[in-house]
């Protein structure tokens, strides 16, 4: 990334059988490629979308706390971008969306 953004890194979400046991993994990285924190947490139930949503937020949170304000987001779910980018209040996952814009509008 460029000079002073973090990226949020393999970000990854798994649920057994899409709607099983889930668990989040989110490394954050300085614009210089070295590893800067390392998360992971089991969650609840949940299916992959969500979980993805989850890792996402937990990632930005993470990386706000720790006192970086520019952060690049990288996923390999392509629903889950959308979804953040495109998703009305009607989505099933509104609530996790509306948490990641807020934090992503934050200066």
């Amino acid at each position: 990334p460029q000079q002073g953004l973090v990226k949020l890194i393999n970000v990854e979400g798994a649920s057994k059988d899409n709607q099983g046991e889930a668990s989040a993994r989110v490394l954050l990285k300085n614009d210089q490629g070295y590893l800067i924190q390392v998360f992971s947490t089991n969650l609840e139930r949940t299916s992959n979308v969500a979980i993805e949503l989850w890792v996402i937020l937990l990632g930005l949170k993470l990386g706000w706390n720790l006192g970086h304000k520019k952060i690049i987001v990288k996923t390999n779910s392509k629903v889950t971008i959308t979804l953040i980018k495109e998703a009305s209040n009607e989505s099933p996952h509104w609530n996790l969306i509306a948490k990641i814009k807020e934090i992503m509008q934050l200066d």
